[in-house]
């Protein structure tokens, strides 16, 4: 009888084991395919507009951030918004171009990259915890490590966010110029899709560096691992639309967004439910502030 109940121990927790990372895996895969192309929010008579999206973090942390978003934007405009998921930007830019999404959220670089190709066109930036226009991206490592600066990097493992990013892009250049470092030098360069990904390894010690946006690193600052260098500030991802995007969207949703007042109580509640990224109010965009991205572009196209 005890041999029964043990093997019957065993087996149930082999089963919840399983689960569980079944359900770390779909969590954390921006791969996962959902039976729905868009999250569907509750039943509002106005026509249907989608918001494109691909986030440094998993569906389900998208889903989280941005459906309040798409709830302030059908309630405050003339649309209802529905969340359009991709796996990539160029993605979620070809559907820009085709008018199957009428806005999105975009990486920078890819703005740049393909503004001309596909007729795009800013219209807002975010706004960072202090009010300014612009990111800046943190290189982490353990809190026990004895990596204090750039130059401790040779022979080391750095993981980046996506090679779609301005920071993915541009970042091994940026190492050899402040440096002296390059890829060669590193034990090992690698990539991947989620900021806190590249957060999780480094703190659980699968690698040794890793590059991330601010707002991942005061997360993670908290559960064990040490900012040891900044690098040089970026402006916000933009806020793009393309041609198909009919301008009375466009004035509703700027109108709505920069409405947005983060000193009023009520509305601070309301974001803290938003990605952070999104949480801090709006400022126009225009596509000369992005010009620092573009003179990099013949050098991250290499």
């Amino acid at each position: 009888m005890k041999k029964i109940l043990l093997l019957l121990s065993i087996i149930i927790v082999t089963i919840v084991i399983i689960l569980n990372w079944i359900f770390y895996k779909n969590s954390t895969d921006i791969t996962v395919k959902y039976s729905h192309d868009s999250v569907v929010s509750n039943q509002v008579d106005k026509p249907v507009k989608y918001f494109g999206v691909v986030s440094s973090y998993s569906p389900l942390k998208i889903f989280f951030g941005y459906q309040p978003i798409m709830e302030f934007l059908t309630k405050n405009t003339p649309y209802k918004f529905e969340l359009k998921l991709n796996t990539s930007y160029e993605e979620t830019v070809r559907q820009l171009a085709n008018g199957k999404i009428s806005i999105a959220s975009l990486g920078s670089l890819m703005y740049v990259r393909l503004q001309n190709d596909y007729d795009l066109e800013v219209i807002l930036k975010p706004l960072s915890k202090d009010g300014f226009e612009y990111y800046t991206s943190m290189f982490i490592t353990q809190d026990t490590s004895s990596i204090q600066n750039l130059t401790d990097l040779r022979n080391r493992t750095v993981l980046l966010p996506s090679k779609e990013s301005l920071t993915g892009k541009w970042m091994p250049i940026y190492l050899l110029e402040q440096s002296g470092i390059s890829s060669k030098d590193l034990k090992e360069l690698s990539y991947t899709s989620h900021h806190i990904t590249v957060a999780e390894k480094v703190l659980n010690g699968e690698v040794d560096v890793g590059v991330v946006n601010e707002p991942v690193s005061s997360i993670f600052v908290e559960r064990g691992v040490r900012i040891f260098h900044i690098a040089p500030k970026q402006t916000t991802n933009p806020i793009v639309v393309s041609k198909h995007t009919e301008n009375n969207l466009i004035l509703s949703v700027i109108d709505a967004f920069l409405s947005i007042d983060i000193n009023d109580p009520i509305t601070q509640k309301m974001l803290e439910k938003w990605d952070e990224g999104l949480s801090y109010g709006f400022t126009i965009a225009k596509d000369s502030d992005y010009q620092m991205v573009r003179e990099l572009l013949p050098i991250l196209s290499k």
